[in-house]
């Protein structure tokens, strides 16, 4: 029987969850029998880890860290956002800006962010540091964003604005180019939050200090003190969070992307 092209597609759709499936179970098979050849109890089985996992779920620790965790983000996300916008639009507006901002965002791009993070600590509080080693992953981001809705404004648009209002006109500016910055903000927006996460994440394992709450800092305290299975079932619970955060940022972008056509 032959299929129409709706149900083609929805078979495509289908193998390629099975496949994943198939992926995941794989990687639990091969984990179990490294962990029984191993015989090692620093090495636990996915069916103790699983257990730790799900037990976690009963403990107030376990929230209070996530929620934590996506506070900084989101704090972090608010100021990335409004320094990276206002510098956007100065940098659109006055060619000058941007060459000078130009070295700064290159250079915050471009540096490893472990050092970064390395560097941070040094400088500022366990808690501070936290807070700008997401803001300084985020804020290339948000400020590129922006200069590209201002690149992408029409020529014609740009040079009527010019003719009728002036070059850098208030009204023009909040009428006409600002709106045209939206989607290109709200997909540089949902690019920002998934990748904060996980360099929120690192940055909580790699600091360490005990009085920081977080995701990270559990999976921290887990290694000092050598508890393996604990470090999987809590790097399990970043894993299906990150990855629940990158399936909804994935869909969030294709839709702009599809509604925007850019």
């Amino acid at each position: 029987m032959k299929l129409s092209a709706r149900e083609k597609e929805l078979l495509k759709k289908v193998l390629n969850v099975l496949y994943v499936v198939i992926g995941i179970v794989a990687i639990f098979i091969i984990w179990y029998i490294l962990a029984i050849t191993i015989n090692n109890s620093l090495f636990p089985t996915p069916i103790e880890v699983l257990n730790l996992y799900f037990n976690y779920y009963t403990t107030s620790e376990l929230y209070i860290a996530i929620g934590w965790t996506f506070l900084r983000l989101i704090l972090s996300f608010l100021l990335s956002f409004a320094i990276g916008f206002i510098l956007g639009i100065l940098a659109g507006e006055f060619h000058t800006v941007r060459l000078i901002l130009k070295p700064l965002v290159l250079i915050l791009k471009t540096v490893p962010t472990a050092a970064v993070i390395l560097i941070l600590i040094v400088l500022f509080k366990p808690f501070m540091s936290l807070f700008l080693i997401v803001f300084l992953v985020m804020f290339p981001i948000i400020y590129e964003a922006v200069i590209n809705g201002y690149e992408s404004l029409d020529k014609n648009i740009v040079n009527s604005i010019k003719v009728d209002a002036g070059l850098h006109n208030m009204k023009a500016i909040l009428n006409i180019k600002i709106p045209n910055l939206i989607p290109y903000l709200l997909l540089a927006s949902f690019q920002t939050l998934g990748l904060g996460m996980k360099v929120s994440l690192m940055a909580e394992v790699l600091i360490g200090n005990n009085s920081i709450h977080g995701l990270g800092m559990l999976i921290r305290q887990a290694y000092n003190f050598a508890f393996v299975d604990q470090i999987m079932a809590y790097s399990l619970h970043a894993i299906v969070i990150i990855g629940l955060v990158d399936i909804i940022m994935y869909f969030l972008k294709r839709y702009l992307k599809n509604k925007y056509s850019f």
